[in-house]
């Protein structure tokens, strides 16, 4: 299944849009992400809050995030509803 998601050129020209009509109700210094996918909001969400943890229920999400962004963030294997 996690093979099958990709980044379409439709998600890549909506990133900033949908970034941008959220930073209104963006505040304070923690951040915290329910599936990273590839780090793309990822990314975003540790130039903006001091803190940042991402939980994803995939090993390799949170490896491609972790190579894209290092230790910026807090990561977390779990499954969410």
């Amino acid at each position: 299944l996690v093979a099958d998601y990709g980044d379409s050129p439709f998600d890549r020209s909506m990133r900033h849009w949908m970034w941008e009509s959220m930073a209104p109700w963006m505040h304070g210094n923690n951040a915290l992400e329910f599936g990273c996918l590839y780090g793309e909001f990822t990314s975003l969400l540790v130039d903006r809050f001091g803190e940042v943890a991402v939980v994803d229920a995939t090993t390799s999400f949170l490896d491609t995030t972790r190579d894209r962004i290092g230790n910026r963030a807090e990561y977390h294997l779990s499954l969410f509803e």
